[in-house]
């Protein structure tokens, strides 16, 4: 109701709403049309009361809320069912003047109590709980108490508590007395593949979180191959590199390889620096039988060449030629250009891939064509192992030792640099040893790098 004073005048709005005090009920008994009993009607407590029907206590609506019987009111009396013989006159009752038989004659009566009032109340006593936001005073006042006229004051501050608390979910919004919970992202983790860096003091994962690339795991595939009086055929779906078969006994051999290439990528940190692990998947083409007696190798030469980036797009002094002078040259050991700048090797590598695995045996297959071998510069893969895998190709490059022109007093151990081109040659070459010849051709597959920094 809205009002424009203490008291009612014209043009003074009035609001109104009817409410069900007892939706579902059948029947209503007014207690204003039973003066000698609305005098102490409504019961108090309003649950102190019993309905008893020819001996038999009903079930109320407060204690049996799924199946009522009857309920009560602030002024009436509810009766919910309307079956033949569960209501509350005789079944055979038609009107009033023919109430019934007295056979049928229902005897109801109903127990309550209600309590006497007095100047204080019935409430002796009223005062909060140990640690609860309520406060209770006297009315009008700021003066604690706890019998009397109470108004009671509730402080819904709350206090701050860094508990670390796992779960997704937290509060987002609040609807009338409900706080409304949704999703977050509680904390970022990483498979390895990217390095997440936390704020100072928040926990791993937590707060404003950096994502960068994972440098320990930059690697992919040579991004060109070019070969030289090789071929490339098939296996499966899947093509490969054939560097034709080699005898050293032969006068007749042709050289066979190939040359890839690839660029470090620009996104790694300015100033990094990295050497280069190589990777190849290796296989014969025809089997070694096990009269033989041995395995057998065959002979190749590894080299490389890096091109450093001539205008790095992240460029500061680390890449100036000389230093701060605002000019970006190429990096390298004589502060020259292309193509004098590059990082070649005095002489490749010359080594032997060994095929197959001799048991004792000659009746077994020393090896089986196809088998594939993984040929590699990487110490951290551990010791060789026959028919898995062979360290054949050196170090992680480059490599000052292997370098023409290179002073390492003067320049520092040589390395690749964001921007840099990485070009490696494999090709067939004689044995330097007097192991068996593996004189058959010889599959590349699976060409890839990886980087390692340098600390």
């Amino acid at each position: 109701m809205a009002a424009t004073a203490d008291t009612v005048a014209i043009d003074d709005y009035w609001d109104a709403e009817i409410v069900d005090e007892a939706p579902g009920a059948r029947f209503v008994y007014a207690m204003a049309m039973h003066q000698a009993l609305s005098q102490y009607y409504p019961p108090v407590p309003v649950n102190s009361a019993a309905m008893v029907l020819n001996g038999v206590e009903l079930d109320s609506l407060d204690k049996f809320a799924n199946d009522p019987t009857y309920a009560m009111g602030t002024a009436s009396l509810y009766w919910y069912s309307n079956r033949y013989g569960f209501v509350p006159w005789p079944r055979n009752w038609v009107s009033i003047s023919n109430p019934g038989s007295a056979s049928y004659t229902q005897k109801m009566l109903f127990h309550f109590i209600r309590m006497g009032m007095g100047p204080s109340g019935l409430v002796t006593s009223l005062q909060p709980a140990p640690n609860s936001p309520l406060r209770i005073t006297q009315c009008n006042t700021n003066t604690p108490a706890t019998t009397g006229d109470l108004m009671i004051d509730v402080n819904l501050s709350l206090q701050d508590d860094a508990a670390n608390l796992s779960g997704f979910q937290v509060f987002k919004s609040v609807d009338g007395n409900k706080l409304r919970k949704g999703p977050v992202v509680e904390r970022i983790v990483s498979d390895g593949s990217i390095v997440v860096t936390s704020a100072p003091g928040a926990p791993a994962g937590s707060g404003v979180v950096l994502l960068s690339s994972g440098i320990q795991q930059f690697s992919g595939e040579f991004e060109e191959v070019a070969l030289e009086n090789a071929k490339q055929e098939l296996l499966g779906m899947f093509p490969y590199i054939k560097l034709l078969g080699w005898d050293s006994t032969s006068s007749s051999n042709k050289p066979s390889g190939f040359v890839a290439k690839f660029r470090v990528p620009h996104i790694l940190a300015v100033g990094s620096k990295y050497k280069v692990l190589v990777y190849f998947t290796v296989f014969g083409t025809a089997d070694i039988a096990g009269t033989i007696k041995a395995k057998q190798y065959a002979g190749v030469k590894f080299s490389y060449t890096v091109l450093p980036d001539y205008t790095p797009i992240n460029a500061n002094d680390d890449f100036k030629m000389p230093p701060g002078s605002g000019i970006h040259q190429a990096w390298n050991s004589m502060g020259a250009t292309l193509p004098s700048g590059m990082l070649t090797m005095t002489a490749p590598i010359q080594s032997e891939i060994p095929f197959g695995y001799y048991s004792g045996n000659p009746a077994l297959t020393i090896y089986k064509a196809y088998d594939p071998m993984l040929v590699h510069n990487d110490a951290a893969l551990g010791a060789d192992s026959a028919r898995k895998q062979v360290r054949i190709l050196g170090g992680a490059i480059p490599v000052s030792a292997d370098l023409a022109s290179w002073n390492t007093g003067v320049d520092g151990e040589p390395y690749v640099k964001p921007g840099s081109l990485v070009g490696i040659r494999v090709s067939r070459a004689g044995l330097l040893s007097s192991n068996k010849e593996y004189t058959s051709p010889i599959g590349f597959i699976n060409l890839y790098w990886k980087l390692q920094p340098v600390v």
